[in-house]
């Protein structure tokens, strides 16, 4: 598995998407449409371009297409990796706005740490963060969960009510040869409802 490393691999990769998918692509409000696809408290991706991106892997994939010159043919799983911030109510009543964004910058970091160099980050919902992982092993999303849990078990959030700790779960999605990537998120987001 090939990780970001203290120089911001992932991170950098991140900027690159964000680069080609505005100012890159033709579009006279780069600025404007790249900040359109962004959460504002975390800066990750929202939910809606988040979406297209796994509908763009899944078509890479299904068509065999590199996703940029050089990357090779889209081989192996489209699968997105969900992580859910149980006691978000708890935590969410007992902060100031200030401290929320930090608890949300915090979970985004814990999720970049476990980023590989072609995965992106998105926010599908106040208290959802997840991995787009494209070309990653089934056997590799265990690893990939097990770290960011680990890392965001060991958050302690200072609250009025004493110090809290951020308690997640996982759920991963994987294309299974049908659907969309509006359905492959759907199916990760429902995973915290079974």
């Amino acid at each position: 598995m090939s990780e970001s490393g203290p120089d911001g691999g992932g991170l950098e990769r991140l900027f690159d998407d964000m680069l080609r998918d505005g100012w890159l692509s033709g579009m006279d409000d780069g600025l404007d449409v790249v900040m359109a696809r962004m959460d504002k408290e975390t800066g990750v991706y929202n939910r809606k371009h988040f979406e297209g991106l796994a509908d763009r892997a899944i078509g890479d994939k299904l068509h065999g297409r590199e996703r940029r010159a050089g990357d090779g043919p889209a081989e192996g799983n489209v699968a997105v990796l969900a992580i859910c911030i149980d006691n978000w109510a708890q935590l969410a009543s007992s902060m100031t706005a200030e401290e929320e964004v930090k608890v949300v910058t915090r979970v985004g970091d814990a999720m970049k740490g476990a980023f590989r160099v072609d995965d992106v980050i998105g926010r599908l919902r106040e208290d959802v963060f997840a991995l787009l992982l494209r070309g990653c092993p089934l056997d590799m999303l265990d690893v990939i969960s097990e770290r960011c849990l680990a890392d965001l078990g060991e958050v302690r959030v200072p609250t009025s009510e004493g110090w809290l700790v951020i308690d997640a779960r996982s759920y991963a999605q994987t294309f299974d040869g049908e659907g969309t990537g509006e359905s492959l998120v759907a199916g990760a987001v429902a995973g915290f409802s079974e």
